[in-house]
Order: structure tokens, then sequence, then C-alpha cells
């Protein structure tokens, strides 16, 4: 039965148990509270809504589009076995990513300046030192000199050969490298490419 728009000024029987008008209204306050409690603490199955705490599910939960955590970080992911599944770090560094697989640095410069062609990658700088001899600098360094280079060089009708300067070893900011005519002088191209793999 519900009961709407009435005021009582006396008291009232219901299921043989006698109510006042203020018993009443505690009753009606207690069961407002009730439900307030009960909407606080429920997930909304629309709208925005901001959770807190730890939320654990009893089975991986779906998402309809792509998850922004903004400052935050997923953890605790496994290996991915299809191809939606995000990879963890471990899965990632194994590939490549950070670790030893993944080319760190390249550039393409002109020999004749160091002018560099484009933007290339990881490369603050190229500085021709002298004839067919270059210092490369990398905008993140390499964690020792223990990384390996590698690059072609060359102009029309010629080609030509590089390689890092014996006397001066790889440094882990830098490195020296030289460019060679097939003949074995020091020789300027036009076009020198570069490439460098290893930790940092």
């Amino acid at each position: 039965m519900a009961i709407t728009g009435q005021t009582f000024t006396k008291a009232f029987v219901v299921a043989g148990q006698k109510f006042y008008a203020a018993d009443f209204l505690v009753l009606i306050a207690e069961m407002q509270a009730l439900n307030d409690e009960v909407v606080s603490e429920a997930i909304a199955n629309a709208g925005n809504q901001a959770v807190g705490g730890v939320k654990t599910f009893s089975s991986a939960p779906v998402f309809s589009a792509g998850i922004n955590c903004g400052s935050s970080k997923a953890t605790a992911m496994a290996t991915p076995a299809t191809g939606t599944d995000g990879a963890n770090k471990a899965y990632a560094d194994a590939l490549g990513g950070s670790g030893k697989g993944f080319i760190k640095a390249w550039v393409s410069f002109d020999g004749d300046d160091g002018t560099i062609n484009g933007t290339g990658f990881n490369v603050t700088s190229v500085v021709r030192n002298s004839l067919g001899t270059y210092t490369i600098t990398w905008t993140t360094s390499f964690a020792d000199d223990d990384y390996v280079i590698s690059g072609t060089c060359g102009e029309a009708g010629l080609a030509g050969i590089v390689g890092y300067a014996s006397d001066t070893p790889l440094a882990a900011g830098s490195a020296v490298i030289k460019t060679f005519s097939p003949g074995g002088a020091l020789t300027d191209f036009n076009v020198v490419t570069i490439m460098a793999v290893g930790d940092q």
C-alpha cells in the first residue's frame, strides 16, 4: 500500500503495530539513509564515476573502448595471448624495446659539411672534424662504450667504406667515424648513413 500526500496527526495501526507520525518520519529517514549508502557504494553501469580502492574481478573485465590510465599504469599484466592483449614490460623488452634488439640511433648526413638530412633519431649533431672524419653525438647516451655502429657512404657512381676511428675509441655519448674510398683514402661523400645498437 502506498501512502502519499497525507498528514498524520494521530497514531495509526499497521499490521497490529501502532505508529505515530514521528515514528513514521524516523523510519523514512532511516530508509533514505540506507538507500544513499547503497547507492554510494554501487558501481554505476552508465555515466562517469570516480571509483576508489582496489576492486577484484572474478573474471577479466571487457572494455568496449581503449583505456586511458592517465599518469597511472597497469600492473600485473600477463604475457599477451591474442592480438588485442596488452603487453607487459618483460614481454616488450624480450622483443627489443628498451633491450638490445632495437636500433637506438640513426642518421643520414652530408659528408661535405656534416649537415643532417631530415631529422634522424637520437642524434644531436654531426661535426666534420676533417676530411672523411666525423663526430656523432647521441642525444641519449649509451650505457657504456660497448655498442655497435654500422653505416654506408657514397655518391653518384662511387660507393665508399665506413669505419670508426681506432685512434678515438667509442664513447657512451658520441662516436668518431671515418669514410674511405674503395682504395682506402679518407674521402668526403655526399651521403653518409649511420646506425647504432646497444644498451642505454
